[in-house]
């Protein structure tokens, strides 16, 4: 049950995890948390880098109940010295992708399986990735090359194989890439989509970083994205249309900044209908998107602003990649118990069942609010016991413009002192205007603004952001 009057994305205070997650082999600073796995029962598998105290020997994986507390009937047999990037499960096992080491199998009492990664073919050295899994436990995965089937029998180099059930190599499968595949993810019931940032072919075919293939291997030749030439684009959401947003950092041809989102077509063009251009600086990048139940996204990763706004490490945009002004106004995520300094971050955000996200990293507060490095937060649904008021509204016309563009707006009685700011895409301001009446207009000539999408918001002195869309300006 929710408190009374509890907003969109604020803290779940029913979840609240016990277990500590501090820094391996310096448990006065804070791990951080990576990937979970929400069983059907609510309970949760959480990996990540961490350990609960200067005495435990739990490392890196620890199973939760819906409520955040700790499942002492859980005694994992095992720990893991290298951190766990991603579980997933198959066949009634768990699969853990780990650090330097490669995938790692667990049964649901927490007792690994084979006591060594996959695969497991004798003489075999590599480390895998993160793999895809079919419901029959085998998968496809991509590796560090390794000489198959050994250094002393080198047949060929494998960057990307399939591993049957039993957890050796599949022999039959040739298919094969020139570098590391760092992430085979689901495109859909056919297909699968490949990352690696160092990939430039699959069966001796030019590829770019990315590339779609099916599921017993075979190149999609229908897609090719030839837009990226530095940085690691990663493939983090694929839409129910098959439209593919990338993100973490990178460039693009034709553009001069570094860039952390876009939006591919299924083709693997350049989608122009999305918000492309989020220039990002310093080491920033977006780790993580999650979609929302108004076709919107939760963004989440290492950055302080997103499109020129304040951002703490989560955002939320629209269906087009255009932040949404009246969320994560505050604090945001950050911490105070750094490691070597080391920042804040949001590694992954995850939905929970009945309409709220898991959000994970390397972080001690939200909101200014002690709390671990692993939260839930309530989705749009969840605005309770508060009675709703008349919104205020901007009307905008015409839009598309190629001169004048009329703002009329209607603030809710009694409300005034406010003010109308304009933006273009990089976050810049471009045009302002105060707003000292319930009920007024205001003209904006972009004649001498250049072609392209303007983000305008109606704000209080607060800086309450009231209303906010979108102006398209094409002469």
């Amino acid at each position: 049950m929710c408190e009374l009057g509890a907003q969109p994305f604020a803290l779940d205070t029913t979840f609240q995890s016990e277990y500590e997650f501090l820094q391996l082999n310096s448990p006065q600073f804070l791990g951080n948390v990576s990937h979970l796995l929400e069983e059907n029962d609510s309970s949760i598998v959480a990996v990540g880098r961490f350990q609960r105290s200067s005495a435990s020997i739990k490392q890196n994986i620890i199973k939760l109940h819906s409520n955040g507390r700790i499942d002492n009937n859980w005694n994992p047999s095992f720990w893991v010295i290298d951190g766990i990037n991603y579980v997933q499960k198959a066949n009634g096992l768990y699969h853990f992708a780990v650090d330097n080491i490669g995938i790692l199998r667990g049964t649901s009492s927490g007792y690994f399986v084979d006591g060594a990664s996959m695969p497991l073919d004798t003489n075999f050295s590599i480390s895998t990735h993160i793999p895809y899994l079919f419901p029959d436990g085998s998968m496809l995965v991509g590796g560090t090359g390794g000489k198959y089937p050994s250094a002393n029998n080198f047949q060929r180099r494998l960057y990307f194989m399939r591993i049957r059930p039993d957890g050796y190599v599949d022999s039959s499968f040739h298919h094969n890439t020139n570098f590391d595949v760092e992430k085979t993810m689901r495109y859909d019931a056919t297909r699968l989509l490949l990352y690696g940032g160092w990939m430039t072919h699959y069966d001796s075919v030019p590829v770019n970083k990315i590339c779609r293939i099916d599921t017993e291997g075979n190149l999609d030749t229908t897609f090719y994205s030839g837009i990226f030439f530095s940085g690691g684009p990663q493939p983090k959401y694929i839409q129910p249309d098959g439209k593919i947003i990338v993100g973490e950092r990178f460039m693009i041809h034709n553009h001069p900044d570094t860039l952390g989102l876009i939006r591919l077509n299924p083709d693997g063009s350049l989608d122009s209908t999305f918000n492309n251009f989020n220039s990002i600086h310093g080491q920033s990048s977006v780790t993580t998107v999650c979609p929302t139940t108004d076709g919107g996204f939760l963004i989440g990763g290492f950055f302080t602003s997103y499109q020129g706004y304040p951002r703490n490490r989560i955002v939320k945009t629209d269906a087009n990649g255009f932040i949404d002004l009246r969320y994560f106004n505050g604090e945001g995520i950050d911490s105070s118990k750094n490691w070597v300094n080391y920042p804040a971050s949001v590694r992954n955000i995850i939905p929970a069942q009945n309409d709220k996200y898991y959000v994970m990293g390397h972080f001690l507060k939200y909101d200014g609010q002690v709390v671990r490095p692993l939260i839930r937060i309530l989705g749009l649904s969840h605005t309770v016991g508060v009675e709703a008021a008349t919104p205020p509204q901007v009307r905008v016309y015409p839009n598309p413009a190629a001169g004048d563009v009329r703002m009329e707006w209607e603030l809710p009685p009694g409300s005034r002192n406010a003010e109308i700011r304009v933006r273009d895409i990089q976050g810049r301001e471009v045009a302002r205007q105060t707003v000292s009446t319930q009920e007024g207009q205001w003209l904006w000539d972009t004649r001498e603004m250049p072609d392209g999408i303007y983000l305008y918001e109606l704000r209080t002195e607060a800086k309450e952001v009231l209303a906010q869309g979108k102006i398209v300006v094409k002469k």
